[in-house]
């Protein structure tokens, strides 16, 4: 956060980009990875036979919701932030320019201004976070289930000498 800085994450185009290209390449791993089981993801396991077709289109609506929640969640986040801070600070600034008693009172709303920016940068300390584990979920999805599917082959196995 510098001041009369530009912040990339807080355009919409770039954020949603970048989590539909991760999207892609995510599913694209899991494609090759599992081929045609790789559409066991959309059914869940012990589910009656008669709720599968809606099912299937509900975590098909989620899968596809992947995509842009990463992006969308992080651009709302920067761009509220800076939309407070922008109105915060004319605010002040219109306060302090109005007379030299609103001067000198426009310095406790400083403080408070001061405050927020301390606030932002750890959300911003949240939001890289969770742009990173958000992502490592949607991968750990389908290695896991190839990961068990290798640990049950080599115990079968195992037990079969």
């Amino acid at each position: 956060m510098i001041p009369y800085s530009f912040a990339l994450s807080s355009h919409i185009v770039l954020t949603v980009s970048l989590s539909i290209t991760i999207w892609f390449g995510v599913t694209i791993v899991g494609l090759s990875t599992h081929q045609w089981k790789f559409f066991n993801l959309f059914v869940p396991s012990a589910c009656p036979l008669i709720l599968v077709p809606l099912l299937a289109v509900i975590v098909l609506f989620s899968y596809l919701a992947r995509a842009i929640s990463v992006g969308l969640r992080l651009t709302a986040n920067v761009l509220s932030a800076h939309l407070l801070l922008a109105i915060l600070s004319n605010l002040v600034f219109t306060l302090m320019s109005i007379s030299l008693v609103y001067f000198a009172l426009g310095f406790l709303p400083l403080i408070g201004i001061l405050g927020i920016v301390i606030l932002e940068y750890g959300i911003s300390l949240i939001q890289a976070y969770v742009c990173c584990i958000l992502p490592s979920s949607y991968i750990k999805d389908f290695f896991v289930s190839s990961l068990s599917f290798l640990l049950s082959f080599l115990w079968a196995i195992s037990k079969w000498k």
